[in-house]
C-alpha cells in the first residue's frame, strides 16, 4: 500500500505497528520505484537510522528542528553587521542542522525576497504558517517530468511531454504584516 502522505525532512513520525515508540525524525527521502512509493530515512532519539516506505510511518504533527517550513517567524539578528532590523519578518525556507554543535540554521525569505541564513536562536515564532495556497503558488511556473538514466545519471524529457503551465503569477514575496491572513500553526495533540 503506497503512502498517501508525503513527510518533510525533520518531520517527526512514527513507525506503524511498533507501539508507543518514541517518534523518529526524517533525514533522507527519495522516491523508490521498487517500492512505487517515497522511502524515507528516519533517525531515533539514540541516532539509530533506518531506511523505510512511507507506508509504514504516520505523522505526529510536530517538527524535530525548533521552525518548520513555511512558518512566519519575526528575526533578530544576533549580527549587527546583517541588513535585517531586529523584528523584521520572514518565512522558513530551508532548514538544517549543524551536526558539529547540534545546532539549527535556517533559509528565512525576507520581505524584499532575498533569502539568508539565521541561526535558531535568532528567530521568534509568530505562530503562523503561509497558507496552503501562497505555498503552492511559491513553484509557479512551467512543470517538466525528467527521467534519468540509472547507469548513466543522465537526465531527459521523455518524448511526446511538454512543460505544464502551473499558476499565472507568484505572489512571492508576499506582505508579511497581515498576519491574520496567515493559517495558525496547530498545535500537536
Amino acid at each position: 500500500m503506497a503512502s498517501k502522505h508525503t513527510f518533510g525532512l525533520y518531520e517527526l513520525v512514527r513507525v506503524r505497528g511498533r507501539g508507543e515508540t518514541q517518534p523518529s525524525a526524517i533525514r533522507e527521502a527519495d522516491w523508490s520505484p521498487e517500492l512505487g512509493e517515497y522511502a524515507y530515512t528516519v533517525v531515533d532519539r539514540e541516532g539509530r537510522r533506518e531506511r523505510l516506505p512511507g507506508s509504514e510511518l504516520e505523522a505526529t504533527g510536530r517538527f524535530e528542528a525548533p521552525f518548520r517550513y513555511y512558518e512566519v517567524v519575526q528575526i533578530f539578528p544576533e549580527d549587527p553587521g546583517q541588513e535585517c532590523p531586529p523584528g523584521a519578518m520572514g518565512v522558513v525556507m530551508g532548514v538544517s542542522e549543524n551536526e558539529g554543535t547540534g545546532g539549527w540554521l535556517f533559509a528565512v525569505s525576507l520581505q524584499s525576497g532575498e533569502v539568508r541564513m539565521f541561526a535558531g536562536q535568532e528567530l521568534r515564532p509568530t505562530g503562523r504558517l503561509v497558507p496552503l495556497a501562497a505555498r503552492e503558488a511559491r513553484y509557479a511556473g512551467n512543470k517538466v517530468r525528467i527521467r534519468v538514466d540509472p547507469e548513466s545519471g543522465v537526465g531527459h524529457v521523455p518524448p511526446g511531454d511538454k512543460p505544464v503551465r502551473l499558476h499565472k503569477y507568484t505572489p512571492w514575496p508576499m506582505d508579511l504584516s497581515r498576519l491574520d491572513v496567515m493559517e495558525d500553526l496547530e498545535e500537536p495533540g
